[in-house]
């Protein structure tokens, strides 16, 4: 974001802030299926993620996931918690992986009728396993998202944000 001048720089930072609490509140709301948040480490991403969710007091919690998880570990998250908010946090590595790109693609998906599921299926063993997933997924990095295919296919599924203090 660029400064604006009329602007201090904590009056800038509480403005992004609040951009970032509405986004959640969006996904919360199921107003949008996905937020993307990235910035700087120590900017309050994780922090105003969670007490926003928090402070909304939601008929199901959320779940919070922080560091490693692979494609399987992914599917299986969506399978237990396919109704609830789903916090993925510093699972940058997690995109790297074209089996969960596809995964997460699929659970941010949206589907022709008004019911809200998402249709995400996995082939193991011979037989797809389905998850009819109506959570949302809000994912955290330090990272900014590349431009790749399915990388460009996820950003247009979420809503991005990018907290910069300056």
């Amino acid at each position: 974001m660029k400064n604006n001048s009329s602007l201090s720089p904590l009056q800038e930072l509480q403005q992004q802030l609040a951009i970032v609490r509405d986004r959640v509140r969006s996904v919360a709301r199921k107003l949008s299926n996905g937020l993307y948040l990235f910035g700087p480490a120590g900017t309050s991403k994780t922090y105003t993620v969670k007490t926003t969710l928090d402070d909304l007091k939601l008929k199901r919690p959320y779940q919070y996931h922080l560091g490693h998880i692979t494609s399987m570990g992914l599917f299986d998250l969506l399978g237990e918690c396919h109704d609830r908010i789903i916090v993925l946090d510093d699972v940058s590595e997690l995109l790297n992986s074209k089996i969960a790109l596809q995964i997460l693609l699929a659970a941010l998906g949206n589907q022709p009728d008004d019911t809200g599921e998402r249709i995400v299926k996995y082939q193991r063993q011979g037989h797809d396993e389905i998850v009819r997933f109506t959570g949302g997924i809000i994912l955290i990095s330090n990272l900014k998202l590349h431009a790749t295919p399915l990388l460009d296919a996820l950003k247009s599924r979420v809503q991005l944000s990018m907290l910069q203090p300056l």
